[in-house]
Protein backbone atom coordinates (compact mmCIF):
# COMPACT_ATOMS: atom_id res chain seq x y z
CA UNK A 1 0.00 0.00 0.00
CA UNK A 2 1.61 3.40 -1.00
CA UNK A 3 2.56 6.10 1.27
CA UNK A 4 0.36 8.99 -0.34
CA UNK A 5 -2.93 6.34 -0.12
CA UNK A 6 -2.08 5.88 3.68
CA UNK A 7 -1.80 9.69 4.09
CA UNK A 8 -5.10 10.31 2.34
CA UNK A 9 -6.78 7.24 4.68
CA UNK A 10 -4.84 9.19 7.61
CA UNK A 11 -6.40 12.32 6.65
CA UNK A 12 -9.82 11.42 6.13
CA UNK A 13 -12.51 12.44 9.04
CA UNK A 14 -14.11 9.02 8.15
CA UNK A 15 -11.44 6.63 8.43
CA UNK A 16 -13.09 5.02 11.42
CA UNK A 17 -16.10 4.00 9.12
CA UNK A 18 -14.02 3.19 6.08
CA UNK A 19 -12.19 0.88 8.74
CA UNK A 20 -14.69 -0.81 9.71
CA UNK A 21 -16.37 -0.96 6.21
CA UNK A 22 -14.00 -2.64 5.09
CA UNK A 23 -13.74 -4.96 8.34
CA UNK A 24 -17.41 -6.01 7.41
CA UNK A 25 -16.52 -6.66 3.65
CA UNK A 26 -13.71 -8.45 4.46
CA UNK A 27 -15.15 -10.95 6.54
CA UNK A 28 -18.19 -11.35 4.00
CA UNK A 29 -16.00 -12.37 1.56
CA UNK A 30 -13.72 -14.43 4.12
CA UNK A 31 -17.27 -16.28 4.59
CA UNK A 32 -17.70 -16.79 0.78
CA UNK A 33 -14.27 -18.46 0.63
CA UNK A 34 -14.98 -20.61 3.51
CA UNK A 35 -18.26 -21.70 2.65
CA UNK A 36 -16.72 -24.48 0.26
CA UNK A 37 -14.18 -25.53 2.76
CA UNK A 38 -16.74 -28.07 4.32
CA UNK A 39 -17.56 -29.64 0.39
CA UNK A 40 -13.53 -29.79 0.14
CA UNK A 41 -12.88 -31.57 3.04
CA UNK A 42 -15.99 -33.71 2.70
CA UNK A 43 -14.79 -34.18 -1.30
CA UNK A 44 -11.26 -34.99 0.41
CA UNK A 45 -12.60 -37.39 3.32
CA UNK A 46 -14.76 -39.42 0.53
CA UNK A 47 -11.93 -40.28 -1.64
CA UNK A 48 -9.64 -40.92 1.03
CA UNK A 49 -12.24 -43.52 2.64
CA UNK A 50 -12.87 -44.71 -0.84
CA UNK A 51 -8.93 -45.70 -1.31
CA UNK A 52 -8.85 -47.03 1.92
CA UNK A 53 -12.07 -49.25 1.51
CA UNK A 54 -10.29 -50.08 -2.07
CA UNK A 55 -7.30 -51.32 0.04
CA UNK A 56 -9.20 -52.95 2.71
CA UNK A 57 -11.42 -54.83 0.30
CA UNK A 58 -8.44 -56.31 -1.46
CA UNK A 59 -8.59 -60.05 0.55
CA UNK A 60 -12.37 -59.66 -0.20
CA UNK A 61 -12.24 -58.94 -4.22
CA UNK A 62 -9.29 -61.87 -4.60
CA UNK A 63 -11.80 -64.56 -3.05
CA UNK A 64 -15.29 -63.23 -3.85
CA UNK A 65 -15.35 -62.06 -7.22
CA UNK A 66 -14.54 -65.19 -8.71
CA UNK A 67 -17.47 -66.63 -7.31
CA UNK A 68 -20.48 -67.57 -8.83
CA UNK A 69 -23.98 -66.20 -8.24
CA UNK A 70 -26.85 -68.39 -7.20
CA UNK A 71 -29.10 -67.29 -9.50
CA UNK A 72 -29.86 -65.25 -13.14
CA UNK A 73 -32.44 -62.48 -12.52
CA UNK A 74 -36.19 -63.81 -12.78
CA UNK A 75 -39.03 -61.79 -14.18
CA UNK A 76 -42.89 -62.55 -15.50
CA UNK A 77 -44.30 -63.55 -18.50
CA UNK A 78 -42.89 -61.64 -21.78
CA UNK A 79 -44.07 -61.66 -25.69
CA UNK A 80 -42.20 -61.23 -28.56
CA UNK A 81 -44.15 -60.41 -31.98
CA UNK A 82 -43.02 -62.04 -35.35
CA UNK A 83 -43.66 -61.16 -38.61
CA UNK A 84 -45.82 -63.88 -40.26
CA UNK A 85 -44.36 -65.56 -43.36
CA UNK A 86 -40.90 -64.09 -43.02
CA UNK A 87 -37.92 -65.84 -43.38
CA UNK A 88 -34.53 -65.39 -44.57
CA UNK A 89 -32.32 -67.84 -47.19
CA UNK A 90 -29.19 -68.38 -45.52
CA UNK A 91 -27.10 -68.93 -48.25
CA UNK A 92 -28.39 -65.50 -50.29
CA UNK A 93 -28.80 -63.38 -47.21
CA UNK A 94 -32.58 -62.49 -48.81
CA UNK A 95 -35.79 -62.44 -47.25
CA UNK A 96 -37.50 -65.67 -48.49
CA UNK A 97 -41.47 -66.56 -48.16
CA UNK A 98 -40.86 -69.91 -49.42
CA UNK A 99 -40.50 -71.53 -45.82
CA UNK A 100 -43.21 -74.58 -43.88
CA UNK A 101 -45.51 -73.50 -42.03
CA UNK A 102 -44.02 -75.56 -39.33
CA UNK A 103 -40.92 -73.18 -38.82
CA UNK A 104 -43.07 -69.90 -39.26
CA UNK A 105 -42.85 -68.31 -35.68
CA UNK A 106 -45.72 -65.92 -34.52
CA UNK A 107 -44.97 -65.38 -31.08
CA UNK A 108 -42.54 -66.50 -28.49
CA UNK A 109 -43.60 -65.97 -24.64
CA UNK A 110 -40.97 -66.47 -22.27
CA UNK A 111 -40.30 -65.97 -18.44
CA UNK A 112 -37.63 -67.23 -16.00
CA UNK A 113 -37.60 -67.89 -12.05
CA UNK A 114 -33.83 -67.01 -12.04
CA UNK A 115 -33.08 -70.87 -12.36
CA UNK A 116 -34.68 -71.62 -15.98
CA UNK A 117 -35.44 -69.77 -18.58
CA UNK A 118 -38.55 -71.12 -20.24
CA UNK A 119 -40.02 -69.98 -23.71
CA UNK A 120 -42.84 -71.17 -25.74
CA UNK A 121 -42.68 -71.05 -29.71
CA UNK A 122 -45.45 -70.65 -31.32
CA UNK A 123 -46.55 -71.33 -34.94
CA UNK A 124 -48.31 -71.31 -37.62
CA UNK A 125 -48.71 -75.07 -37.52
CA UNK A 126 -46.64 -77.83 -36.15
CA UNK A 127 -46.04 -81.91 -36.78
CA UNK A 128 -44.09 -83.68 -34.87
CA UNK A 129 -43.41 -85.61 -38.23
CA UNK A 130 -41.60 -83.61 -40.78
CA UNK A 131 -40.70 -84.53 -44.37
CA UNK A 132 -37.85 -86.87 -44.54
CA UNK A 133 -36.07 -84.61 -46.97
CA UNK A 134 -35.59 -81.78 -44.87
CA UNK A 135 -33.79 -81.00 -41.31
CA UNK A 136 -36.05 -79.01 -38.96
CA UNK A 137 -34.47 -77.13 -35.51
CA UNK A 138 -35.79 -75.41 -33.09
CA UNK A 139 -33.87 -73.39 -30.82
CA UNK A 140 -32.41 -70.38 -29.27
CA UNK A 141 -28.89 -69.07 -29.40
CA UNK A 142 -27.57 -67.44 -25.93
CA UNK A 143 -24.76 -64.30 -25.83
CA UNK A 144 -24.11 -64.80 -22.17
CA UNK A 145 -21.78 -61.95 -21.51
CA UNK A 146 -22.84 -59.73 -24.20
CA UNK A 147 -19.16 -59.56 -25.54
CA UNK A 148 -19.33 -60.37 -29.59
CA UNK A 149 -15.29 -61.32 -28.88
CA UNK A 150 -16.31 -64.37 -27.48
CA UNK A 151 -17.92 -67.71 -28.56
CA UNK A 152 -18.79 -67.79 -32.12
CA UNK A 153 -19.77 -64.15 -33.34
CA UNK A 154 -21.03 -63.29 -29.42
CA UNK A 155 -23.22 -66.77 -28.98
CA UNK A 156 -21.70 -68.70 -25.88
CA UNK A 157 -24.50 -71.33 -26.15
CA UNK A 158 -27.34 -73.21 -28.21
CA UNK A 159 -29.69 -74.77 -26.91
CA UNK A 160 -31.81 -76.99 -30.04
CA UNK A 161 -34.06 -79.72 -30.40
CA UNK A 162 -33.39 -80.91 -34.65
CA UNK A 163 -35.20 -83.32 -36.14
CA UNK A 164 -33.17 -86.17 -37.71
CA UNK A 165 -34.65 -87.03 -41.34
CA UNK A 166 -32.97 -90.21 -41.36
CA UNK A 167 -33.53 -92.27 -37.75
CA UNK A 168 -36.81 -90.06 -37.63
CA UNK A 169 -36.36 -88.85 -34.60
CA UNK A 170 -36.19 -85.41 -32.15
CA UNK A 171 -32.73 -84.65 -30.23
CA UNK A 172 -32.31 -81.82 -27.80
CA UNK A 173 -28.91 -81.12 -27.13
CA UNK A 174 -27.43 -78.03 -25.54
CA UNK A 175 -23.84 -76.75 -26.51
CA UNK A 176 -21.00 -74.26 -25.43
CA UNK A 177 -19.13 -72.53 -28.64
CA UNK A 178 -15.94 -71.56 -28.66
CA UNK A 179 -14.34 -68.38 -30.53
CA UNK A 180 -12.49 -70.98 -32.62
CA UNK A 181 -15.37 -71.88 -34.23
CA UNK A 182 -15.48 -75.24 -31.94
CA UNK A 183 -18.54 -76.64 -29.92
CA UNK A 184 -18.62 -78.94 -27.03
CA UNK A 185 -21.75 -80.54 -25.93
CA UNK A 186 -22.89 -80.38 -22.31
CA UNK A 187 -26.18 -82.47 -22.57
CA UNK A 188 -28.03 -84.42 -25.63
CA UNK A 189 -31.25 -86.35 -24.91
CA UNK A 190 -31.97 -88.93 -28.11
CA UNK A 191 -35.81 -89.43 -29.23
CA UNK A 192 -36.70 -86.55 -27.20
CA UNK A 193 -40.67 -85.85 -27.08
CA UNK A 194 -41.43 -83.85 -24.28
CA UNK A 195 -41.49 -80.59 -26.06
CA UNK A 196 -45.08 -80.58 -28.13
CA UNK A 197 -48.69 -81.75 -27.49
CA UNK A 198 -50.32 -83.93 -29.89
CA UNK A 199 -52.65 -81.48 -31.83
CA UNK A 200 -50.66 -78.02 -31.24
CA UNK A 201 -49.00 -75.66 -32.77
CA UNK A 202 -46.06 -74.64 -30.72
CA UNK A 203 -42.72 -76.08 -29.08
CA UNK A 204 -41.47 -75.33 -25.87
CA UNK A 205 -37.85 -74.45 -24.97
CA UNK A 206 -35.58 -74.31 -21.86
CA UNK A 207 -32.03 -73.92 -20.72
CA UNK A 208 -30.81 -74.41 -17.03
CA UNK A 209 -28.81 -71.21 -16.19
CA UNK A 210 -26.81 -73.33 -13.70
CA UNK A 211 -25.14 -74.81 -17.02
CA UNK A 212 -24.05 -70.95 -18.00
CA UNK A 213 -23.02 -69.92 -14.08
CA UNK A 214 -26.14 -67.89 -13.53
CA UNK A 215 -25.30 -64.69 -16.37
CA UNK A 216 -26.74 -61.55 -14.64
CA UNK A 217 -27.78 -59.89 -18.27
CA UNK A 218 -27.54 -61.89 -21.38
CA UNK A 219 -29.22 -61.96 -24.90
CA UNK A 220 -31.53 -64.46 -26.59
CA UNK A 221 -32.40 -65.28 -30.14
CA UNK A 222 -34.92 -68.01 -31.08
CA UNK A 223 -34.86 -69.25 -33.98
CA UNK A 224 -36.75 -71.87 -36.59
CA UNK A 225 -35.50 -73.22 -39.75
CA UNK A 226 -35.29 -76.09 -41.85
CA UNK A 227 -32.19 -77.12 -44.36
CA UNK A 228 -33.07 -79.31 -47.69
CA UNK A 229 -30.88 -82.45 -47.58
CA UNK A 230 -30.43 -82.17 -51.33
CA UNK A 231 -30.05 -78.99 -53.02
CA UNK A 232 -29.27 -75.37 -51.72
CA UNK A 233 -32.23 -74.78 -49.63
CA UNK A 234 -31.73 -73.50 -46.19
CA UNK A 235 -33.95 -70.88 -44.62
CA UNK A 236 -34.27 -69.70 -40.78
CA UNK A 237 -36.95 -67.65 -39.22
CA UNK A 238 -36.33 -65.50 -36.61
CA UNK A 239 -37.43 -62.13 -34.35
CA UNK A 240 -35.18 -59.95 -32.82
CA UNK A 241 -32.68 -60.66 -30.33
CA UNK A 242 -34.18 -60.11 -26.92
CA UNK A 243 -32.27 -58.68 -23.77
CA UNK A 244 -32.94 -60.16 -20.74
CA UNK A 245 -33.74 -59.18 -17.85
CA UNK A 246 -35.97 -57.07 -19.71
CA UNK A 247 -34.83 -53.50 -20.19
CA UNK A 248 -36.27 -50.96 -17.36
CA UNK A 249 -35.83 -47.29 -17.79
CA UNK A 250 -36.76 -44.28 -16.20
CA UNK A 251 -37.23 -41.40 -17.75
CA UNK A 252 -37.61 -38.36 -15.53
CA UNK A 253 -38.62 -34.20 -16.32
CA UNK A 254 -37.03 -31.65 -14.09
CA UNK A 255 -39.02 -30.21 -12.64
CA UNK A 256 -42.20 -32.07 -13.06
CA UNK A 257 -44.71 -28.92 -13.12
CA UNK A 258 -43.64 -26.84 -15.49
CA UNK A 259 -44.92 -22.77 -15.45
CA UNK A 260 -45.16 -21.60 -18.87
CA UNK A 261 -45.45 -17.85 -19.65
CA UNK A 262 -47.72 -17.95 -23.41
CA UNK A 263 -45.17 -16.70 -25.90
CA UNK A 264 -41.82 -17.52 -24.15
CA UNK A 265 -39.82 -20.50 -24.50
CA UNK A 266 -39.02 -22.91 -21.35
CA UNK A 267 -36.43 -24.69 -21.08
CA UNK A 268 -35.99 -27.70 -18.85
CA UNK A 269 -34.22 -30.81 -17.72
CA UNK A 270 -34.81 -34.69 -19.38
CA UNK A 271 -33.02 -37.48 -17.49
CA UNK A 272 -32.94 -41.27 -18.61
CA UNK A 273 -31.50 -43.81 -16.21
CA UNK A 274 -30.90 -47.84 -16.75
CA UNK A 275 -31.74 -50.06 -13.95
CA UNK A 276 -29.69 -52.90 -15.40
CA UNK A 277 -26.76 -51.42 -16.66
CA UNK A 278 -27.78 -51.70 -20.63
CA UNK A 279 -26.24 -48.93 -22.66
CA UNK A 280 -28.57 -48.43 -25.83
CA UNK A 281 -29.49 -45.09 -28.01
CA UNK A 282 -32.36 -42.83 -27.08
CA UNK A 283 -34.49 -41.18 -29.34
CA UNK A 284 -37.02 -38.69 -27.80
CA UNK A 285 -40.30 -37.75 -29.48
CA UNK A 286 -44.07 -36.92 -28.64
CA UNK A 287 -47.18 -38.19 -29.81
CA UNK A 288 -48.22 -35.37 -32.32
CA UNK A 289 -51.83 -36.31 -32.13
CA UNK A 290 -52.31 -35.82 -28.86
CA UNK A 291 -50.01 -32.17 -28.72
CA UNK A 292 -52.42 -29.08 -28.37
CA UNK A 293 -51.67 -26.61 -31.66
CA UNK A 294 -50.41 -23.98 -29.16
CA UNK A 295 -47.78 -26.01 -27.53
CA UNK A 296 -44.48 -27.54 -29.60
CA UNK A 297 -41.27 -29.35 -28.21
CA UNK A 298 -37.76 -29.56 -28.90
CA UNK A 299 -35.24 -31.53 -27.90
CA UNK A 300 -31.10 -30.18 -28.13
CA UNK A 301 -29.92 -33.46 -28.31
CA UNK A 302 -31.71 -36.65 -29.78
CA UNK A 303 -30.47 -39.94 -30.79
CA UNK A 304 -27.91 -40.34 -27.75
CA UNK A 305 -26.17 -42.94 -25.90
CA UNK A 306 -26.72 -43.95 -22.26
CA UNK A 307 -23.18 -43.99 -20.51
CA UNK A 308 -21.33 -46.68 -18.91
CA UNK A 309 -23.26 -45.27 -15.11
CA UNK A 310 -26.91 -45.90 -16.94
CA UNK A 311 -27.57 -41.99 -17.26
CA UNK A 312 -28.36 -39.45 -20.12
CA UNK A 313 -29.45 -36.17 -20.20
CA UNK A 314 -30.92 -33.87 -22.76
CA UNK A 315 -32.41 -30.72 -22.30
CA UNK A 316 -36.05 -30.18 -23.38
CA UNK A 317 -37.84 -26.54 -24.98
CA UNK A 318 -41.36 -25.99 -24.67
CA UNK A 319 -42.50 -23.31 -26.91
CA UNK A 320 -45.61 -21.78 -26.41
CA UNK A 321 -47.88 -19.18 -28.23
CA UNK A 322 -49.13 -15.79 -27.15
CA UNK A 323 -52.81 -17.36 -27.67
CA UNK A 324 -52.08 -20.17 -25.96
CA UNK A 325 -55.29 -20.87 -23.73
CA UNK A 326 -54.07 -20.39 -20.00
CA UNK A 327 -54.90 -23.81 -18.06
CA UNK A 328 -52.84 -26.63 -16.98
CA UNK A 329 -52.63 -30.38 -19.04
CA UNK A 330 -50.84 -33.17 -18.96
CA UNK A 331 -48.17 -33.94 -21.57
CA UNK A 332 -46.32 -37.05 -22.58
CA UNK A 333 -42.45 -37.26 -23.91
CA UNK A 334 -41.67 -41.20 -24.96
CA UNK A 335 -37.72 -42.26 -25.10
CA UNK A 336 -37.51 -45.14 -27.98
CA UNK A 337 -34.03 -47.10 -26.94
CA UNK A 338 -32.33 -49.17 -29.43
CA UNK A 339 -29.73 -51.59 -29.43
CA UNK A 340 -26.96 -52.90 -31.48
CA UNK A 341 -27.60 -55.18 -34.61
CA UNK A 342 -26.17 -58.54 -34.33
CA UNK A 343 -24.94 -61.25 -36.82
CA UNK A 344 -26.47 -64.30 -37.66
CA UNK A 345 -24.66 -67.25 -36.22
CA UNK A 346 -23.45 -69.85 -38.50
CA UNK A 347 -24.43 -67.65 -41.67
CA UNK A 348 -23.10 -68.21 -44.83
CA UNK A 349 -24.02 -64.79 -46.36
CA UNK A 350 -22.24 -61.65 -44.62
CA UNK A 351 -26.18 -59.73 -45.51
CA UNK A 352 -28.16 -61.13 -41.96
CA UNK A 353 -27.83 -58.45 -39.02
CA UNK A 354 -30.24 -58.97 -36.87
CA UNK A 355 -31.71 -56.22 -34.82
CA UNK A 356 -32.52 -56.35 -30.92
CA UNK A 357 -35.85 -55.75 -29.30
CA UNK A 358 -36.50 -51.92 -29.05
CA UNK A 359 -37.72 -50.99 -25.67
CA UNK A 360 -40.22 -47.83 -25.70
CA UNK A 361 -40.78 -46.06 -22.16
CA UNK A 362 -42.59 -43.03 -21.35
CA UNK A 363 -43.11 -40.09 -18.70
CA UNK A 364 -45.98 -37.65 -17.82
CA UNK A 365 -45.54 -34.07 -17.03
CA UNK A 366 -47.64 -31.04 -16.15
CA UNK A 367 -47.25 -27.65 -18.14
CA UNK A 368 -49.16 -24.60 -16.48
CA UNK A 369 -49.46 -21.98 -18.89
CA UNK A 370 -49.80 -18.03 -17.59
CA UNK A 371 -50.22 -14.93 -18.64
CA UNK A 372 -46.89 -13.80 -20.76
CA UNK A 373 -44.82 -11.00 -18.13
CA UNK A 374 -45.74 -7.34 -18.22
CA UNK A 375 -43.54 -4.44 -17.87
CA UNK A 376 -43.87 -4.49 -14.35
CA UNK A 377 -42.54 -8.13 -14.41
CA UNK A 378 -39.99 -7.39 -16.24
CA UNK A 379 -38.54 -4.92 -14.13
CA UNK A 380 -39.18 -6.96 -11.11
CA UNK A 381 -36.59 -9.99 -12.44
CA UNK A 382 -34.45 -7.26 -13.64
CA UNK A 383 -34.28 -5.89 -9.96
CA UNK A 384 -34.43 -9.22 -8.50
CA UNK A 385 -31.19 -10.51 -10.28
CA UNK A 386 -29.47 -7.45 -10.26
CA UNK A 387 -30.79 -5.96 -7.63
CA UNK A 388 -28.36 -7.11 -4.86
CA UNK A 389 -25.18 -5.57 -6.92
CA UNK A 390 -27.16 -2.34 -7.17
CA UNK A 391 -27.57 -2.22 -4.12
CA UNK A 392 -24.09 -2.63 -3.47
CA UNK A 393 -22.72 -0.27 -5.86
CA UNK A 394 -24.57 2.85 -4.51
CA UNK A 395 -23.72 2.47 -1.01
CA UNK A 396 -20.21 1.97 -1.43
CA UNK A 397 -20.41 5.21 -4.32
CA UNK A 398 -22.24 7.41 -1.50
CA UNK A 399 -19.29 6.72 1.00
CA UNK A 400 -16.93 7.54 -1.65
CA UNK A 401 -18.57 11.04 -2.29
CA UNK A 402 -19.10 11.76 0.88
CA UNK A 403 -15.11 10.95 1.84
CA UNK A 404 -14.34 13.11 -1.22
CA UNK A 405 -16.91 15.64 -0.18
CA UNK A 406 -15.28 15.94 3.71
CA UNK A 407 -12.15 15.77 2.30
CA UNK A 408 -12.44 19.23 0.12
CA UNK A 409 -14.26 21.08 2.86
CA UNK A 410 -11.44 20.22 5.29
CA UNK A 411 -8.81 20.62 2.90
CA UNK A 412 -10.43 24.51 1.91
CA UNK A 413 -11.05 25.29 5.39
CA UNK A 414 -6.98 24.43 6.01
CA UNK A 415 -5.89 26.51 2.81
CA UNK A 416 -8.13 29.35 4.16
CA UNK A 417 -6.57 29.35 7.72
CA UNK A 418 -3.06 29.51 6.00
CA UNK A 419 -3.64 32.48 3.60
CA UNK A 420 -5.45 34.05 6.80
CA UNK A 421 -2.54 33.79 8.88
Amino acid sequence: MSKSFIKLIESCPFRKFFLLFFLILSIILLSKITSFVPNFQILFATSELNIFNIYNNTDTLSTSSFSSPKSSPSFGMQQIENLPHHWVDEYRGIPSTKGSNFTDIRYINYFSDGQFLNATMWLDGFTSTPPTDRKVNYGMYIDSDFDNNTGIDGIDYKVEIHWNPDSKSWTRSFEEWSTNSKNKTIESTQNFTDFYQKGGSFVNLYVDLKDMMYPQKYRVLFYAEEIKTKGVNWIINYPNWINIPPPKFIISVNPSIINVKAGEPKTVELQVASSQGFQPHVNFFTDNSQNTSFVKYSFLYNNIPISSTGEATTLLTIYTTSEAIRLSHNAIIYANFSFPTQVLPRQISDNIKVPTKNVISSTLFTIIIQDPPSPIDYLNDFWNKTGGFINFVYLAGVAAVSWIFTTYIKNRKDNNKSTNA
